[in-house]
């Protein structure tokens, strides 16, 4: 009887973490570009370059793109264009058709964190620099970086299902055992 108990404990604990890795495992391989336009001369530009570079560091599949304004006004503007901001305050970095203004690391730990996590993102910046079609970029990505959170959810409610279809099955079994 105690056996079984401890057995059933030990899923308890031992499946989610089980869940946790197969799904942690599962990402692409795909490199993610991450383009940072700057000005000469702009602090918070090079605080965010370093801390996108330490990123780099720990996960080499973070490519950072460094890109002068002044030296690549036109990708710029057809940036600016397509995913509709208006300011022109810097640092400004995208990630696929996500863009952020300033220096949130968490925002952009978020961003690249979904980014990876997705193998079939459309680098705008990329298809702009090259002259490839970008009429499908916004409605591919539209979902990436803004379900993170619903994902997360998800998979809470999905451990706690199986949490408690694991512990009904536990208490029917030892029922039957104590009759």
């Amino acid at each position: 009887m105690k056996k079984i108990t401890y057995i059933i404990l030990s899923l308890f604990v031992l499946f989610p973490m089980a869940c946790h890795a197969a799904v942690a495992t599962t990402s692409g391989e795909r490199e993610l570009n991450v383009y940072l336009f700057t000005l000469n001369e702009c602090d918070k530009c090079e605080d965010v370059k370093k801390y996108i570079e330490a990123k780099h560091d720990k996960n080499n599949r973070i490519i950072l793109n460094e890109i002068n304004v002044n030296e690549k006004e036109e990708v710029y503007e057809k940036a600016k264009e397509i995913l509709k901001f208006k300011s022109d305050n810097y640092p400004l970095v995208i990630i696929g058709t996500d863009y952020f203004i300033g220096y949130d690391n968490k925002k952009l730990d978020s961003a690249i964190k979904s980014y990876l996590n997705n193998e079939d993102y459309c680098n705008l910046v990329y298809r702009i620099e090259n002259n490839k079609d970008i009429s499908n970029c916004l409605e591919i990505n539209k979902d990436i970086y803004k379900s993170t959170n619903s994902n997360l959810l998800l998979s809470i409610v999905l451990l706690v299902a199986i949490g408690l279809i694991i512990g009904i099955t536990s208490f029917i079994i030892i029922k039957r055992k104590v009759k």
